[in-house]
């Protein structure tokens, strides 16, 4: 009973390293693909001009180098493609429309005042995802957060009615259903909403399904290793661990049931040998070796 209590309380441990996050002093954000999005700056010096000495900073991958989105207010050099939909505001917010999956990471803002120390803000922004996919007759939707770093966000569906099928997991959550629902309710689509919450902030907002928000090719990114969901990712990575405590544990146990028995063993054997000359007048005294709790 206690093993089994450690194997429960080692899986609870293992799932809540999902859940894990570092400390610090940033705001999260998240919105869905498609729309625009204001990362504001909370450390802004009054007094700029133009946001003359503004730095939006921007970083997805400890792997890449952090890219200068804006510097000293104006489009940095080396944004790319990106330029096209970056403006500043007149407060030295960051606007970015027609989010998209790269858009997902660490923005920081900074202030360069000189003779004063630099000032930096963080923004964390995910990007929020849904995904329809059909076959035959059933039509599922997928609505997952990419997210940087460690997931601090539940998904579900609501709305849905007792003939659906849904599935949440970390960061994500599926719902299925016929094709008849649709022919039988043409709002049926703007009823099924998608709540995702932050964890932290409370923060939640509702998105519903449109082409707009999904993926032209859906079935194709669901079949890729490169656009298959976070959370399914998550999944198999805590269910691997699992795997692992479970083994470990389940070696553990065997190993001492199979200490036990041999010990068991043994004694039964010294007890045989020692049969002759058993002291009867101690026979109401168990031995320590067999005495059992």
């Amino acid at each position: 009973m206690a093993a089994l209590k450690w194997i429960k309380m080692s899986l609870f441990l293992v799932l809540m390293l999902q859940f894990t996050a570092t400390a610090g002093q940033h705001l999260s954000l998240f919105t869905i693909k498609g729309h625009d999005v204001t990362l504001p700056c909370e450390n802004v010096i009054p007094g700029q001009h133009n946001c003359d000495i503004t730095d939006w900073l921007f970083d997805n991958s400890n792997n890449r180098p952090v890219v200068e989105l804006i510097k000293l207010g104006q489009i940095g050099l080396n944004v790319g493609s990106k330029s096209d939909r970056l403006s500043v505001t007149s407060n030295c917010s960051l606007v970015i429309k027609n989010v998209t999956d790269e858009d997902v990471g660490v923005y920081t803002c900074r202030q360069l005042k000189p003779g004063q120390r630099e000032k930096y803000f963080d923004i964390n922004l995910s990007v929020v995802k849904i995904i329809h996919y059909e076959v035959d007759e059933t039509v599922t939707l997928f609505c997952y957060v990419l997210t940087y770093g460690q997931c601090r966000y539940t998904v579900e569906w609501v709305n849905t009615s007792p003939d659906m099928k849904t599935s949440s997991y970390l960061c994500s959550t599926s719902v299925k259903f016929t094709t008849s629902h649709v022919d039988q309710k043409s709002e049926f689509y703007k009823l099924l909403k998608c709540k995702v919450r932050h964890v932290d902030t409370k923060e939640e907002k509702l998105f519903s399904f449109s082409h707009q928000t999904s993926d032209e090719d859906s079935t194709k990114e669901i079949n890729t290793s490169s656009g298959f969901p976070y959370l399914l990712r998550c999944i198999v990575v805590s269910l691997g661990l699992a795997a692992l405590v479970i083994s470990v544990v389940t070696v553990n146990i065997w190993t001492r049931i199979k200490g036990n028995q041999n010990q068991k063993e043994e004694n039964t054997v010294h007890n045989d040998e020692d049969v002759g000359t058993v002291n009867y007048e101690n026979i109401g005294e168990p031995s320590v070796s067999f005495q059992l709790r």
